[in-house]
């Protein structure tokens, strides 16, 4: 099955490397050497922990934070409709 698949396959993995919004991500959570290929053929246990928890926690944060703002965002706009005394 995988070999059938090897073309679908490989344009996966070029698309998952090439991915700016990958890095960017990456980077934000704190996961300065990026992702490798190596993270793939050959994940070392230590490493994959430390990546999946970086991102868990950077998605935690930025929940948070953005309900905190959704909220600051929609009192600033009741001020400004003059709903909000």
């Amino acid at each position: 099955m995988f070999l059938r698949n090897y073309p679908i396959v490989a344009v996966r993995l070029m698309h998952l490397f090439s991915s700016g919004r990958r890095d960017k991500l990456l980077v934000a959570a704190g996961v300065r050497d990026g992702f490798q290929l190596k993270d793939l053929a050959k994940p070392d246990p230590r490493r994959v922990r430390r990546n999946l928890s970086a991102i868990i926690n950077f998605h935690k944060f930025r929940e948070d934070r953005l309900k905190k703002y959704q909220g600051y965002s929609e009192l600033t706009v009741s001020m400004f409709n003059g709903s909000h005394h």
